[in-house]
């Protein structure tokens, strides 16, 4: 059986897309952005505890910027 690479790499990068669509209705449904779940799933595989600093740091936004994302994430429970 001979396999067609560049239809496979076709077909990933669709299903990969649709993902990525799927997931940010989700995400939306229930009031967040791709990055604010992101961060919810960082902190929650650090049980031990994590920094403004280690957030700021894995998700390479500003410390600004990542304050202000976990401030909007504490005022929406």
């Amino acid at each position: 059986m001979d396999v067609d690479l560049g239809e496979m790499i076709s077909d990933s990068r669709f299903i990969g897309m649709q993902l990525s669509v799927r997931g940010s209705k989700e995400l939306r449904e229930h009031g967040l952005t791709g990055i604010q779940a992101h961060v919810l799933l960082y902190i929650l595989n650090h049980s031990e505890g994590t920094s403004l600093t280690e957030i700021h740091r894995e998700t390479g936004y500003s410390m600004a910027a990542t304050s202000g994302l976990i401030k909007r994430l504490r005022e929406n429970g």
